[in-house]
């Protein structure tokens, strides 16, 4: 279960992630914020974008912007085509408790689902029951999303 700490108010999402919606269109920061695990676990960190047609507003196509789907090859190294319109990002966890960074990463993420809405992975790491400050960095500008309803979502893995 999953809470999420923001503005003097709790949420509980017991199953449900956190969605939070964001701006790509500016460098810097498009997340800091607090949130509560109930329980250790896996969880994951994506960035989820909702499109109405096949085309951005800003007239990249929606496959060229999104990219290919990553994969791994016969000795196990993750091979990315296509990472489309690059979305560099550093994400960075902290314990509330003793402001220990618990997980620090810089990726340019990669597809990892698409249909109705489409969704790159920033990583994933298990936290362990706790309080957590999550902050997201976009290290450019990216106007190719403009208009384009994005989300961070904070999730349970089932598949670690």
């Amino acid at each position: 279960m999953l809470m999420l700490l923001s503005l003097g108010c709790t949420h509980r999402l017991p199953i449900s992630p956190i969605k939070i919606p964001v701006s790509l269109t500016k460098a810097g920061t498009i997340i800091n914020m607090d949130f509560k695990v109930n329980r250790e676990y896996n969880y994951g960190f994506i960035l989820r974008f909702s499109y109405k047609k096949g085309i951005f507003n800003s007239g990249v196509d929606l496959r060229e912007a999104m990219g290919d789907p990553s994969y791994h090859d016969k000795n196990g190294n993750i091979i990315i085509k296509n990472v489309g319109v690059p979305i560099p990002c550093k994400v960075t966890i902290r314990s509330l408790i003793n402001k220990e960074v618990v997980y620090q990463k810089s990726v340019i993420p990669s597809l990892s689902s698409w249909g109705r809405d489409w969704s790159k992975s920033l990583g994933d790491t298990r936290l362990k029951k706790g309080n957590y400050n999550i902050v997201v960095e976009s290290v450019n500008s990216i106007p190719d999303f403009d208009n384009v309803l994005v989300l961070i979502l904070i999730t349970e893995l089932t598949h670690k």
